[in-house]
């Protein structure tokens, strides 16, 4: 099922990158304003766990660079290490001819390949391949635990919420607030939820390592 769906989703975002380039759109962020908004929840979340120190990040469908780009530009947390990885080649080969620092590389993949203190996930997994929901919480819940694996400090994702889980006729994927931060909890620890007023129906999950 994993490695199915990551074909449909290479292959679609291949050719919506191919229409809109290196652009919100170009990746299906409604705008680049709340693409931004969620960029500075991960990062703030980020400085405050990494408590002023230099860290280290897996961007987990970095598509072409957007947070990459945000992380240099903001200068807020300091990194000593960025993997973006992702699972269209287009998108990395992009990425690779556009960094801007020898500190940041790109990946073709859906999970880190070594242990990475931060995983972080914005919009990763709101483009469903499937209208089956439940096969598709399933794959997202294999992706996380694949990432869970090579964290050592904290995994930071965001998903569009609804009271129930549901994928729409254009295939977004909306999770359960409560449904998700339950399963969250019994795979792999305490998830905090933060909720901002600018980017309504969206969550960001935060899961730190026990001890951290």
């Amino acid at each position: 099922m994993k490695n199915i769906y990551n074909e449909i989703l290479s292959d679609v975002y291949g050719a919506r990158f191919q229409e809109y380039g290196a652009t919100a759109k170009g990746s299906f962020w409604l705008t680049r304003q709340r693409q931004e908004v969620r960029f500075h929840i991960i990062a703030q979340e980020v400085a405050r766990l990494g408590d002023g120190a230099a860290v280290d990040i897996a961007d987990i469908g970095c598509g072409y660079g957007a947070f990459a780009n945000y992380l240099l530009e903001k200068g807020d947390p300091e990194i000593s290490k960025y993997t973006g990885y992702d699972i269209c080649p287009q998108l990395i080969e992009e990425c690779r001819e556009q960094s801007q620092s020898i500190a940041f590389n790109f990946e073709v993949g859906s999970a880190p390949i070594f242990p990475t203190m931060f995983t972080v996930m914005s919009g990763t997994y709101n483009l469903s391949a499937t209208s089956d929901i439940e096969n598709w919480e399933k794959y997202v819940f294999n992706c996380l635990e694949r990432c869970w694996t090579h964290t050592t400090v904290a995994m930071i994702f965001n998903l569009q919420i609804e009271d129930q889980s549901m994928i729409s006729k254009s295939n977004i994927y909306y999770a359960s607030k409560v449904a998700i931060s339950e399963a969250c909890i019994k795979r792999f620890g305490p998830a905090k939820v933060i909720l901002n007023n600018e980017i309504p129906k969206d969550a960001t999950f935060v899961i730190v390592r026990a001890g951290k």
